[in-house]
């Protein structure tokens, strides 16, 4: 083996060590388990991944959002105030997401119950 590995390997066994001391063998057992499902090296924190996965959230929303404004203004002549109505609520519907408040499911089962739409959600696992 080189020195690259060897020094990975010492880097992760430290690490497993660390987080066992401090947060036990079953914590330990929930992120690494969390990392091989991700694919995520032992550089990368757990506070390294909340906030890097909540920029990510949020890039995901504020892009959603702007594909469906320009959608409702291009394909149904939405104005400014009907564009800005459907933001505010879009932002409400997000920040009940976000407080676990509701689910995707609630929302996908409200769509199919009341509009007849069957929308699925594709995992990423």
């Amino acid at each position: 083996m080189n020195r690259k590995e060897d020094t990975a390997r010492l880097d992760g066994m430290a690490y497993a060590l660390r987080t066992i001391k401090q947060n036990g063998v079953e914590a330990f057992e929930r992120e690494l388990a969390m990392r091989g499902r991700r694919g995520l090296a032992i550089p990368v924190s757990q506070a390294d991944l909340v906030a890097g996965s909540q920029r990510i959230k949020e890039m995901t929303l504020d892009t959603v959002l702007t594909l469906a404004v320009a959608t409702l203004h291009d394909e149904w002549q939405f104005g400014k105030k009907r564009c800005k109505r459907f933001a505010d609520r879009y932002s409400l519907k997000a920040s009940c997401l976000a407080d676990n408040l509701v689910s995707w499911d609630d929302y996908t089962q409200m769509i199919k119950d009341e509009l007849d739409l069957k929308i699925e959600i594709r995992l990423n696992d």
